[in-house]
């Protein structure tokens, strides 16, 4: 836009010269002739063109483009922090959801170990109350010991199934908050990207300014 705007400028620039020199020409060979002719010819010229108002348009353009191109950079801004505001939101939701996962976890693992240890305890004080029996009691304590450490050990694994369950939820935590964190870089460096051209195309326009002001 800038570009074309200065080869419009120097365009005008151009025929401005070319029709001055026109001009002259004709007026030269006009007076070679006869005074007569020449203030007939005055009369019926052409009607000059008229550069002021032009340039007056030109400049009306040029600052229709530079409040567009303000309000280009301030959405642009404002997208970009509703962007991180939302990545930060999202974070914050990651975080919390991960943490109510976890203290989910952990109160399950530790009812469940407390349940198998109340009932393995129960299991105990039954099988020596059975040991004064006779030994078909005997033979059922054995194996009520042995459903019991059956039990124990399902339960056992059942512990180290949420331990698992909780490990990969610390994961997606730290996955989560991984992500977040790239989220929110890239949307800092497209902010500095964003600031970066503004800063340029404003020093181009200021530079073209500068230079009409000289032409001036």
């Amino acid at each position: 836009m800038n570009l074309k705007f200065l080869s419009i400028v120097i365009s005008l620039f151009c025929i401005q010269s070319i029709s001055a020199q026109e001009s002259k020409n004709e007026a030269t060979v006009i007076d070679v002739k006869t005074a007569t002719t020449s203030e007939e010819t005055a009369k019926t010229a052409a009607t000059p063109i008229d550069f002021k108002k032009q340039m007056q348009d030109l400049k009306d353009q040029e600052k229709a483009y530079l409040v567009k191109l303000e309000a280009d950079k301030k959405t642009a801004k404002e997208e970009a922090i509703n962007a991180k505001a939302k990545a930060d939101a999202d974070k914050k939701t990651a975080e919390k959801e991960a943490a109510e996962a976890k203290t989910a976890a952990e109160k399950t693992a530790k009812e469940q170990a407390m349940a198998a240890k109340t009932k393995a305890e129960a299991d105990k004080k039954a099988t020596e109350a059975a040991d004064k029996l006779s030994k078909d009691k005997l033979a059922n304590y054995e194996k009520e010991a042995n459903a019991a450490k059956e039990a124990q050990q399902k339960i056992a694994k059942d512990v180290e199934k949420l331990k698992k369950e909780k490990e990969e939820a610390d994961q997606k935590l730290a996955e989560s908050a991984k992500i977040a964190l790239q989220k929110n870089t890239q949307l800092e460096e497209k902010i500095a990207k964003a600031t970066a051209e503004a800063e340029k195309k404003a020093a181009a326009e200021a530079k073209i300014a500068e230079e009409k002001a000289v032409k001036k």
